[in-house]
Parts: structure tokens; sequence; C-alpha cells
């Protein structure tokens, strides 16, 4: 269990276990049992994605400078406590603290996770094993995902806990978690930016992380593929927000039933379910496509996963009930395939040194989208029909894939 490999497979099992049985309960407790607006909804998501905008190349930095482990534990531990604390009291002020303290946990694993695994891995597996090894992550999270919605149903549905004791049990297992991979976790690959040839003549601590986060963002400039990439994530992620904040509320709009917070949970949690098992074949058939050849596959496959996505969308906003609920599962499995792909293409693209750095950059380029997204899609569907909103994200869509050829 010390290989990383397997420490990296693990965390995206244990990563999908726990936060989709939180996830699940805290969207049924916030629609149902708070009833909160759909603006005050994207709100919530918009103060996670302002707090990781800000912090997320920041973070990757520290990462690339000091630690990627103690990164990731700290992420771990940050997130789990958010997570626990969120049902404690039903105050909209604290929901929109312990989302930004969500986001600032975020950041410090976004990329650094990945960048890791890579370099720990260097020695053991050639540069297309590891892309193939995001895929494998990938899928461990959906099975993670699968796992933890097939124990919070249940546990919703026959038992009398609470939604917000499921919360809270989700919450802590995140922080235990944390704990145990600063005992199992190496890290032998690594060298601090102290410790690099010429480092002694360098900037040290906060210039040291400065100076880093320099090298990532000159990195970012020089390569068009990056640039690309930045710009398809912003577009991309502007329409998911609004999607993810909003899909309850539409159902529902269409004519889906209005129940209590644990019936929703419920049958939320069955179709999540389904979407969930729906999208490991796919992953498992992208694994075998040799992503890895060139950049030119890696774009038209981006493509392709997000025309499909976007149609998805489309469904969503023109109806009826059950057409919708094929485009709200069409969209969700594209979602999860296209994340991974466009990860390895990064990854495949960033030098090692600044690797988490530029991981981050795009990662802070999905909170830029997120955040104009959810802030102008979410306050725009308090006035227009939400099907004209869901119509604007199919179009975002439509002009990431194109964009995604333009490598």
């Amino acid at each position: 269990m010390r290989r990383p490999d397997r420490i990296y497979l693990l965390t995206g099992w244990v990563q999908g276990a726990l936060f989709a049985a939180w996830g699940l309960s805290a969207l049924a407790w916030w629609v149902v049992d708070l009833g909160l607006s759909p603006f005050r909804l994207v709100l919530l998501g918009t103060a996670l994605e302002v707090t990781v905008l800000l912090a997320e190349s920041p973070t990757g930095a520290v990462a690339d400078t000091f630690s990627r482990k103690w990164s990731q534990i700290i992420s771990w531990l940050l997130m789990g406590f958010a997570a626990f604390a969120t049902p404690l009291v039903p105050s909209l002020a604290l929901l929109l603290l312990w989302q930004a303290l969500f986001g600032l946990g975020y950041t410090f694993q976004s990329g650094a996770d990945l960048a890791w695994v890579t370099d720990e891995m260097r020695d053991t597996q050639s540069a297309d094993e590891s892309e193939r090894l995001v895929l494998r992550h990938a899928m461990w999270r959906l099975v993670g995902v699968a796992c933890g919605l097939g124990l919070a149903v249940p546990l919703l549905a026959f038992t009398d806990m609470s939604i917000e004791t499921v919360m809270m049990m989700a919450g802590g297992s995140v922080m235990v978690f944390g704990l145990v991979l600063a005992v199992i976790m190496p890290e032998n690959s690594f060298t601090p930016a102290k410790d690099r040839d010429g480092a002694s003549d360098g900037p040290s601590g906060l210039a040291s992380v400065v100076a880093t986060w320099r090298d990532g963002l000159a990195l970012m400039r020089s390569r068009r593929v990056l640039r690309v990439i930045v710009v398809l994530t912003v577009l991309i992620s502007a329409a998911d927000e609004m999607v993810d904040r909003l899909d309850l509320v539409r159902l529902v709009d269409l004519g889906a039933p209005a129940v209590s917070g644990d019936e929703t949970a419920v049958w939320f949690g069955l179709a999540w379910l389904a979407m969930t098992l729906a999208t490991i074949p796919v992953i498992a058939w992208l694994n075998g496509r040799d992503l890895e050849r060139s950049d030119a596959v890696s774009s038209r496959t981006v493509a392709v996963l997000t025309v499909v996505g976007g149609t998805g969308i489309l469904l969503m906003a023109i109806g009826p009930l059950a057409l919708a609920v094929v485009g709200w599962a069409t969209r969700d499995i594209m979602r999860e395939t296209v994340e991974p792909v466009i990860d390895a293409w990064t990854n495949r693209n960033a030098d090692s040194a600044v690797r988490a750095t530029a991981l981050s950059f795009k990662s802070q380029a999905m909170a830029a989208g997120e955040i104009g997204g959810g802030l102008v899609l979410g306050g725009l569907a308090e006035f227009v029909p939400l099907w004209l909103v869901f119509g604007i994200g199919a179009a975002l869509y439509g002009f990431g894939a194109r964009v995604s050829l333009d490598h």
C-alpha cells in the first residue's frame, strides 16, 4: 500500500465514495429542506469557486516549492472539516464560509496529486503509462462514487439517520483519511525548491513560491496547447456550474415530484448511481484509445465528448421531463469522462518542476468559468425561463468543442 500508484488510485476511490455520500445529502438538504433559491444555490458554488480562483495557483506553487505530499494532507483535513461543519448551523453566511474553506482545501490537492504520482513513478513507468494512470484514477473514483451512493441511499431510505448526520460522518471520514495519508504516503522523487540545482543562489521562502508561480505562468503562456486548454476549460466550466446547481430545480420545473429532503436524496442518489455505472465503461474504453499518442488525438476526443455533453444540456432545455432526464444523464457522463482526458492532456504538456502549478492554472480556469457561468446564468435564471438558461449552457459547450480543435 506504499506504492505511489496504488495510493493514487486509493485516493480516487475514497474521494469518490465520501464526497458522493456528502454531496448527495448536501444537495437534497440545500434544495428541499432549506429551500434555497436558484440564485442562492449558485452563490454557494460561487463562494467555493472564488476561493479556488484566488488560491489555486498560489497553493499549486506551494506544492511545487515545498511538498506535494503535505499539500495533499492539508487538503484532506481542510475539506473534511468544512464538510463536517456545513450542516451544524443552517445559516447562509456560514454555508458560504464552509464552501469557501472547502474550496481552499481543494486547491491544496488540485494538481499536487497528479504531479506527485507522476514524479514518484517516473523511474518505473513511461509517460504513456502515467497518462493511463489518470484514467484509471478516474475509474476508481467512479467506483468510489458508486460505493458511496450505495451506502448513503440505504442509510437515508431505511434508517432514521438524518441527512445532517450523513454529511457529518462523511466529513469526519475525510479528515481521518488525511491522517492515514500522512502515515502511508511516500515522497522520494520530489526535491524542494531550496535543494534544487542553483537554489542556494536563488530566492527562498515566499519569494521561492512566487518564482515557481512565475515559471508556471511562463510555461502556460509559451505553449499554445496549454492556452487552448485554459479557454476550453473556462467555457465548459461556465455551463457545468449552472447545470450542477440548477439541474434538480429544472427537473422539478418539468414535473419531477418535489418531495422531502430524504426522499429527494434517495431518488437523486439512485439516478446518480445509474449514471456513474454507465460512465465506468466509457472511461475503460478511453483507457484503451492511446490518447497519449498526440495532442491531436486528445483534442478530437475532447471535442466529441463536449459535443455529446452539450447535446445533453440542450435536451434539458427543451424537455419534456423524460427527455430532460436523458439529457441530464448524458451531460453528467460526458462531464465525468472529459475531465480526466483534459487533465492527462495538460499533464503531458507540463514540465516536471512546475507540473502542479500548471495543473493548478487549469483548475483556476475551471474556477473562473464556474464563477462567471454561475453568477451570470444563475442570476439570469431569476428573470428568464430556465429553458433559456440551459440553452445558453449548451451553446457554451458547443464553443468549447470548437476551441478544442484549435490546438
